[in-house]
């Protein structure tokens, strides 16, 4: 352990993981003098005791001399506290310098006991007082048998002839738990890890740390304190902000880990390649022995070199800056990279907009040039590229004005000559250097600009207008001219002129809504067509409306013109016509069932249904859909009529049938439904009469299956309003009963027999009953023969129900 002197050789085992150290160990001689028989004296505070019959071993400085006949060594063992008498054993074994004692105190030894051990005899001290830093004294506390450790400890104690023991002077321990550093080219690195000093000196003692690197341009900088408990090194070479390849600072142990806990290193610019930072400690003497201790020790750091960006600058601005239309102007550009050599660039060079034409007088030795009118895009070295590029000549196209853009880049392609470990494999410890960076680096595009006047004389201009419009009769169109092209003059001042040709009269007319971008005083509106007047490169964005006359159809001809009214006289700079259609929509189909309200009657009778239908495009084909839920529906089977499902002459619950409008209007002259409900009497006429209602429904649509007209007719079939009227068709029942609930009828339900004044809508409407209501006319199964022809006879008991209201 620092402090402690030189490790002393050999192993002792001093405790285990179920064990505890003494609180107190304390360890005298006497006589203390070199050379004699003397007496150790070892005093202890025990934590768990000993119990009787426990194993007391006791380890002596490997100098001293022990008798190794175990009878001669003697053990007195006395306990504080304690009402037992002292007690002396001899040695149970004794190999080199360990003793053991296996103790009969007649009672255990209590935790907390201070117990003193005497060893008597047996022991002699070493012949010189020289080893004295080195004398380790251990003792140990077991169960019987030395199946338990209760308590160790270890000391180094003692004195020789009056003597203490001096702690050993050691050499400062610098410590980095890598084998080197690493970086990238132009990239300061703090180091991941703390360089970690370690001493034996006092906390107040000052040491000297050294720092410094290589390679030239490269540099060191510590970490400045930023706690305000934090104290600064005291620099006699370099100084806490400025970076500096040299450092030499003087400070307190702690104050030295505390700057290396961020050591910065910074590689030069543009450097890569290795370099050596050398880390030395100067204990100046100050611990124990005052002997003066250097340590020095280097890492290795690697800096390693990454491809950087080229630049591209244009050296000549465009001369003349600004040129009229045709005229030729010239410029030049040049490209730069730190580290590509004799590598290849590639630059890029284009004209925005478009338009005009680059031309090279320079000669193209040596590069690779593609490109257009405004386009060129060359690789080579950067001296060929530099002379293709120091003269560039621009001719502006004809008929334009404004401005031009060049807009040039320049990329290296991942082209350097670091694209491999810069250190030739000489770290195979660090396989994050092995890295090859061919990144293809591009340059911030660089542009400039051209100015071109605007010429004189109108520009040539063309249109183009929208094809194929259509509207509906009598709708309005709107619309607007698609393109105009104005060269390079969009601000010449122009006439849009629009107007009907075609028919002569009567078609409609074409206006503009609203004119907000048109010079006041230059735009009218009349019965045909209107002018106005604008900048050409605002004529696109004009609104113009086609409005039909009233119930006219077919297609119109407009004609678009634009004018040059700039000279005394209007010239037509570009016209063309365009066509408009309006159509006239058709009406849609219709169908009504003209048979109104709800069709009322009895079972198994075929009833009419009177049906209209019109569509004025006679000639298209329709299909018409009938279909029902209850019933069977019939229609005539005419010449031209196609049965697509069903049997119109036997009758089906859906008949789809198809043909034009007279065919089907001649089959509907035969449409009849009828009930399909089978007879079932005597319960299912008087009953809930929604249970008798079907509905009728029939769609017209086209032949795709596009409906096109809707007609429903609800129906219902005839029920028997009183008893009295159901008895007067079937006179063998004998009056009416009321039963709630399910229409079968079981042993479980009871029909009830009802006054003859009582109301059968009352209990027909009802909505609080579980199931539905029924009412049946007929005689109960327990009324005798006798008892039912006598109410035959009897007055008022052929009509037991009161006529329904309803």
């Amino acid at each position: 352990a620092a402090g402690l002197g030189s490790p002393i050789p050999g192993t002792l085992t001093v405790g285990s993981v179920t064990a505890e150290p003494f609180p107190l160990f304390v360890v005298s001689t006497a006589p203390d003098y070199p050379g004699v028989a003397t007496v150790v004296t070892i005093t202890v505070n025990t934590t768990s005791g000993l119990p009787n019959g426990g194993v007391v071993v006791v380890s002596l400085p490997a100098f001293f001399t022990v008798s190794q006949n175990a009878s001669n060594v003697v053990m007195k063992l006395s306990v504080s506290d304690s009402p037992l008498p002292s007690a002396q054993y001899t040695a149970s074994s004794v190999s080199g310098t360990v003793v053991k004692f296996t103790t009969a105190f007649g009672a255990d030894i209590y935790s907390g006991n201070l117990a003193v051990l005497q060893l008597l005899r047996g022991v002699t001290t070493p012949p010189t007082c020289y080893t004295l830093n080195n004398w380790l004294w251990g003792l140990q506390f077991y169960s019987a048998g030395e199946t338990t450790m209760y308590n160790y400890g270890v000391v180094h104690s003692a004195t020789c002839q009056g003597q203490q023991w001096v702690p050993v002077s050691t050499p400062p321990q610098i410590a980095y738990p890598k084998p080197s550093l690493w970086t990238l080219e132009n990239t300061p690195l703090v180091l991941p890890y703390p360089i970690k000093i370690t001493s034996n000196v006092r906390a107040t003692d000052i040491l000297t740390l050294s720092l410094s690197v290589v390679v030239p341009g490269a540099a060191l900088l510590l970490w400045p304190p930023t706690e305000p408990w934090a104290q600064a090194l005291t620099y006699a070479v370099g100084n806490a902000t400025t970076p500096s390849s040299s450092i030499r600072a003087n400070g307190t142990l702690f104050q030295i880990n505390y700057a290396l806990a961020n050591l910065k290193y910074i590689p030069p610019p543009l450097y890569y390649g290795s370099d050596t930072l050398t880390v030395s400690v100067d204990n100046n003497g100050m611990c124990c022995d005052l002997h003066q201790y250097v340590t020095t020790a280097t890492l290795p750091v690697y800096v390693i070199g990454v491809n950087h960006a080229p630049t591209l600058n244009f050296t000549r601005s465009p001369t003349p800056a600004v040129i009229p239309e045709g005229a030729t102007a010239w410029f030049a550009l040049a490209v730069a990279d730190v580290d590509v050599g004799p590598l290849n660039l590639g630059v890029n060079l284009t004209v925005v907009p478009p338009e005009g034409n680059l031309a090279f007088p320079m000669p193209s030795t040596a590069l690779n040039c593609t490109g257009n009118a405004t386009f060129q895009s060359c690789v080579g070295n950067v001296t060929a590229l530099n002379r293709f590029f120091s003269n560039v000549t621009y001719t502006a196209a004809a008929f334009s004005a404004g401005s031009v853009q060049f807009v040039a880049m320049v990329e290296d392609f991942g082209h350097s000559p670091v694209q491999r470990n810069p250190m030739n494999g000489t770290v195979p410890l660090l396989p994050e250097v092995n890295f090859t960076d061919s990144t293809n680096l591009v340059s911030n595009q660089s542009s400039v600009l051209l100015q071109i006047v605007i010429p004189s004389g109108p520009p040539n201009m063309t249109l183009t207008l929208p094809v194929n419009l259509t509207t509906q009769q009598e709708t309005a169109l709107s619309f607007s001219v698609v393109n105009v092209s104005c060269g390079r003059k969009p601000l010449y001042v122009v006439a849009l002129e629009a107007s009907v040709v075609s028919p002569a009269s009567g078609a409609g007319a074409v206006n503009l809504t609203a004119a907000p971008l048109l010079y006041s005083g230059f735009y009218f509106n009349n019965a045909s067509g209107f002018r106005a007047t604008t900048q050409c490169v605002l004529v696109p964005q004009l609104t113009l409306v086609f409005t039909p006359e009233v119930g006219w159809a077919g297609t119109v001809t407009l004609n678009i013109t634009l004018l040059d009214i700039a000279s005394t006289r209007t010239t037509v700079m570009a016209q063309q016509d365009m066509s408009i259609t309006v159509w006239r929509p058709l009406e849609p189909p219709t169908i009504t069932v003209t048979s109104t309200g709800v069709l009322s009657f009895g079972l198994g009778e075929w009833e009419p249904i009177s049906v209209a239908m019109n569509n004025p495009d006679r000639s298209a084909p329709l299909t018409l859909t009938i279909s029902s839920t209850l019933g069977l529906a019939i229609a005539n089977l005419t010449d031209g009529l196609t049965v697509l499902q069903g049997d119109p002459v036997t009758g089906s619950s859906i008949l789809v049938l198809s043909g034009n409008l007279s065919t089907l209007q001649a089959a509907l002259q035969g449409l009849a439904y009828r009930s399909n409900l089978s007879d079932c009497d005597p319960i299912c006429h008087i009953n809930n009469r929604i249970y008798h209602t079907d509905v009728l429904v029939l769609n017209l649509s086209s032949t795709v299956g596009f409906s096109l007209a809707n007609a429903t007719l609800y129906i219902t079939a005839e029920i028997y309003k009183t008893c009295e009227e159901y008895i007067s068709t079937h006179p063998a029942f004998c009056g009416c009963y009321f039963r709630a609930g399910t229409t079968t009828l079981n042993l479980g339900e009871r029909w009830m027999r009802l006054p003859t004044d009582f109301p059968s809508t009352v209990l027909l409407d009802n909505t609080s009953f579980s199931g539905p209501t029924n009412i049946a006319q007929g005689c109960c199964i327990e009324v005798t023969p006798t008892d039912r022809d006598l109410w035959l006879t009897r007055v008022g008991h052929m009509g037991l129900c009161t006529p329904d209201q309803v």
